[in-house]
């Protein structure tokens, strides 16, 4: 299970604030996520998390988008990934235990490759959903040679209902900015073994 570290409402921080100073720590990586808006529609319980950034790898653009398109290595980034498995060409289905603060759980959906042009750009959609809500979104990726590395820059719009969308604005933009920042940490960790 993927966690976000929360302090007891001891009346010192509040959770908001507790994610905020961790988010501050892990800010270690090379590069940080450039934006993260998010939406909140009270009445309907949805908030929307648009989401971009830039990130640059050690590896040659052929060696990230190969591990990009191998679904065992790519699960083996994503935070909370239990399966990502191959359905039929380019959709996977996938499961995924997450917890933002009290609420946590299973997710299980489909994550589907369009529009690929290898090895610099595809787009993502996702669709998942499980006992604390449901997570839809679509992303581009784009991946330019500069020099012997790989600079990644993604851009996503996700939209997240339920008991999870509950948590705030504020949590939810922290935690997609924590999982987004771990996952390519750990991608640049992988491809170096890859």
């Amino acid at each position: 299970m993927f966690d976000v570290p929360v302090v007891a409402s001891s009346g010192r921080k509040s959770p908001v604030d507790a994610v905020s100073d961790w988010l501050s720590q892990q800010s270690q990586t090379k590069q940080e996520l450039s934006t993260c808006t998010c939406a909140h529609e009270i009445g309907s319980r949805v908030s929307t998390v648009k989401m971009n950034g830039a990130y640059t790898l050690d590896a040659p653009v052929e060696k990230v988008w190969a591990f990009l398109m191998d679904p065992q290595s790519i699960a083996k980034v994503i935070p909370g990934c239990e399966s990502l498995q191959e359905v039929e060409p380019d959709k996977y289905r996938a499961t995924l235990k997450l917890g933002i603060a009290a609420i946590k759980g299973t997710y299980n959906g489909s994550v589907q490759l369009l529009d690929k042009t290898p090895p610099t750009r595809y787009r993502l959609l996702i669709d998942g959903s499980g006992t604390p809500g449901f997570v839809k979104g679509e992303a581009s990726v784009d991946l330019a040679a500069q020099d012997h590395q790989t600079v990644l820059t993604y851009d996503a719009d996700t939209q997240v209902g339920g008991l999870i969308a509950n948590v705030g604005q504020r949590m939810i933009s922290g935690v997609a900015k924590m999982i987004i920042n771990q996952s390519l940490k750990k991608l640049a960790e992988e491809l170096a073994q890859y």
